[in-house]
Protein backbone atom coordinates (compact mmCIF):
# COMPACT_ATOMS: atom_id res chain seq x y z
CA UNK A 1 0.00 0.00 0.00
CA UNK A 2 1.31 3.55 -0.98
CA UNK A 3 1.58 6.01 1.47
CA UNK A 4 -1.01 8.11 -0.73
CA UNK A 5 -3.18 5.18 -0.22
CA UNK A 6 -2.83 4.66 3.41
CA UNK A 7 -3.57 8.14 3.99
CA UNK A 8 -6.60 8.46 2.02
CA UNK A 9 -7.62 4.97 3.48
CA UNK A 10 -7.26 6.71 7.34
CA UNK A 11 -8.87 9.81 6.41
CA UNK A 12 -12.14 7.47 5.06
CA UNK A 13 -12.10 5.77 8.16
CA UNK A 14 -11.80 8.89 10.18
CA UNK A 15 -14.93 10.28 8.84
CA UNK A 16 -16.71 6.59 9.28
CA UNK A 17 -16.19 7.02 12.89
CA UNK A 18 -17.50 11.03 12.37
CA UNK A 19 -19.94 9.49 11.20
CA UNK A 20 -20.75 6.67 13.49
CA UNK A 21 -20.54 9.12 16.32
CA UNK A 22 -23.10 11.55 14.80
CA UNK A 23 -25.55 8.68 14.31
CA UNK A 24 -24.72 7.37 18.17
CA UNK A 25 -24.38 10.61 20.50
CA UNK A 26 -24.52 8.10 23.86
CA UNK A 27 -20.92 7.17 22.38
CA UNK A 28 -19.43 10.25 22.12
CA UNK A 29 -20.27 10.92 25.54
CA UNK A 30 -18.45 8.22 26.86
CA UNK A 31 -15.41 8.57 25.51
CA UNK A 32 -12.70 9.65 28.56
CA UNK A 33 -11.19 13.53 28.05
CA UNK A 34 -7.58 13.73 26.29
CA UNK A 35 -8.43 9.87 25.09
CA UNK A 36 -6.90 8.48 22.50
CA UNK A 37 -9.05 7.09 19.38
CA UNK A 38 -7.69 4.31 17.69
CA UNK A 39 -9.82 3.24 14.38
CA UNK A 40 -8.01 -0.64 13.77
CA UNK A 41 -9.01 -2.02 10.70
CA UNK A 42 -9.45 -5.61 9.62
CA UNK A 43 -7.52 -5.32 6.69
CA UNK A 44 -4.05 -4.20 8.43
CA UNK A 45 -2.70 -5.01 12.22
CA UNK A 46 -3.26 -2.79 14.89
CA UNK A 47 -0.46 -0.60 16.13
CA UNK A 48 0.44 -0.85 19.77
CA UNK A 49 -0.34 2.25 22.14
CA UNK A 50 2.21 4.13 23.51
CA UNK A 51 1.28 7.69 24.13
CA UNK A 52 0.15 6.76 27.90
CA UNK A 53 -3.42 8.41 27.66
CA UNK A 54 -6.82 6.47 27.88
CA UNK A 55 -7.00 4.44 24.15
CA UNK A 56 -10.35 4.27 23.01
CA UNK A 57 -10.02 1.81 20.15
CA UNK A 58 -12.93 1.22 17.55
CA UNK A 59 -13.26 -1.31 14.74
CA UNK A 60 -13.80 -0.03 11.26
CA UNK A 61 -16.82 -2.05 9.33
CA UNK A 62 -18.03 -0.98 6.21
CA UNK A 63 -21.45 -0.59 5.76
CA UNK A 64 -23.72 0.72 3.18
CA UNK A 65 -26.76 3.02 2.98
CA UNK A 66 -28.71 2.12 -0.38
CA UNK A 67 -29.35 5.60 -1.85
CA UNK A 68 -31.29 6.01 -5.16
CA UNK A 69 -33.19 2.90 -6.93
CA UNK A 70 -32.59 2.30 -10.64
CA UNK A 71 -35.46 2.80 -12.98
Amino acid sequence: MTRHERVSADIHMTFDLIRHLVAHPEELEQLPDRGVVRIVSTDRPAEPETSGEPTITFVAERSFRRVKSAA
